[in-house]
C-alpha cells in the first residue's frame, strides 16, 4: 500500500515536468521576436533567452536527449553573442542582462558536471563564453563616459 502510494505520489509531482519542454518552446519563441523587435531592451531579453536556453538544455541533458542538448547549447552562445552586440548600441538594462548571464553560466557549469567526462568539453567551452561576454558587459557598464 505504501509503495504504491508513493509511486502514485511520484507520478503527480512528475507530471507538470513532463509537458514543461512542450509548453516551454511557445514561450521561448514569443521571448526571442520580443528580443528581435525591442529597441533599448534588447540585452536583457537576449540574456532572458539564454536563461531560458540553459534551462531547455538541462531538461534535454537530464531527458537523455544529448543531440538537443548541445543544440541548446550553440543556441546559449548565439543569443549571448547578440546580448552582447545589443548592449554595445544601447548600454541599457545591462545590470540585468549581466546577472541573468552569470546565473547562466553557473547553471551550465552545474550541467556540465552532471554529463559523462566526453561531453564536457563543449560545455566547458560554452561556459568559458558565458564568462567572457558577461565581462565584456561589466566592461560597458563601468567604461567611462567618453568610451562607450
Amino acid at each position: 500500500m505504501r509503495a504504491t502510494l508513493a509511486i502514485a505520489v511520484l507520478f503527480a509531482l512528475a507530471s507538470p515536468f513532463c509537458c514543461l519542454a512542450a509548453e516551454q518552446q511557445p514561450d521561448l519563441d514569443k521571448l526571442i521576436a520580443r528580443a528581435d523587435a525591442a529597441g533599448e531592451q534588447k540585452a536583457e531579453l537576449y540574456a532572458r533567452v539564454v536563461e531560458a536556453e540553459v534551462a531547455a538544455a538541462e531538461h534535454q541533458f537530464a531527458e537523455g536527449q544529448s543531440d538537443a542538448g548541445f543544440a541548446s547549447v550553440d543556441a546559449v552562445n548565439d543569443y549571448s553573442d547578440k546580448c552582447l552586440a545589443a548592449a554595445q548600441q544601447h548600454a541599457k538594462r545591462l545590470k540585468e542582462a549581466e546577472i541573468a548571464l552569470r546565473k547562466s553560466a553557473r547553471r551550465l557549469r552545474d550541467v556540465e558536471q552532471t554529463l559523462e567526462f566526453e561531453s564536457r568539453p563543449k560545455l566547458k567551452a560554452s561556459v568559458e563564453h558565458l564568462e567572457e561576454v558577461r565581462s565584456k558587459l561589466l566592461q560597458i557598464m563601468f567604461a567611462p563616459p567618453h568610451k562607450k
